[in-house]
């Protein structure tokens, strides 16, 4: 008879995990810091995937009786936990906080963000604490067309904004018009190449792994 697995390890085994990652970790035996990578690789998917997905792989309960209970169709319940192990394969920097570990990955990133910043302040002359760089939204002076939906968004300095803009997020009543009146004054202001091209990096990253994203990408750039 086929070993029946508990949980982590039959969630991990369902991932895929050490196969899209290249690692290779013991399902079984995940540290208490890989216990924490994996909450906060879960914590990117909605609330009714989590919910379904501790249900299932977590309390051991059948596709069928999930449904039943949160009034779903078998099929519809085995459809859901497909497509947000399918998601967590497609953005796989979520991945990586569960075989290395939540704390030790975090570290590394925020290691690697501090060099790329730093490489990208000098590429830009930002070298006064009092650079636009460093300032909030309202430095910008927006008109309430593009201030009101970054701000709605949680964007509130100059900094969130260059990240905005080098990344594929969408934010509602933000449109074309807007970000290129954005770009424009980026390039003024020596915070965007010269010739407006930007990078296009994943917004459903991580938020480390995308700030890494975006700094290196903007290194990098001819």
């Amino acid at each position: 008879m086929p070993r029946r697995y508990s949980y982590p390890e039959n969630l991990l085994s369902a991932m895929h995990l050490n196969e899209e990652t290249q690692r290779m970790i013991s399902y079984d035996a995940l540290t208490d810091d890989q216990r924490k990578g994996l909450e906060y690789a879960l914590s990117a998917l909605s609330e009714r995937e989590q919910i379904v997905l501790r249900e299932h792989f977590c309390e051991g309960i059948g596709y069928r009786a999930v449904g039943l209970h949160y009034n779903l169709s078998e099929s519809r319940t085995r459809s859901i936990i497909r497509d947000a192990l399918c998601w967590l394969c497609k953005n796989p920097a979520w991945l990586y906080y569960i075989t290395d570990g939540f704390e030790a990955r975090t570290a590394y990133l925020r290691q690697q963000l501090q060099m790329e910043e730093q490489i990208y302040r000098e590429r830009c002359g930002i070298t006064s604490p009092t650079h636009l760089y460093y300032q909030g939204l309202d430095a910008l002076y927006l008109p309430a067309k593009i201030r009101n939906p970054l701000s709605r968004n949680g964007v509130k300095t100059v900094r969130e904004v260059l990240i905005f803009l080098c990344s594929s997020a969408q934010i509602r009543n933000f449109g074309a018009l807007s970000r290129a009146a954005l770009l424009e004054y980026f390039v003024r202001e020596n915070l965007l190449p010269a010739d407006g091209a930007l990078p296009c990096c994943n917004a459903e990253a991580p938020r480390l792994d995308l700030e890494v994203q975006v700094f290196r990408a903007l290194n990098t750039h001819n």
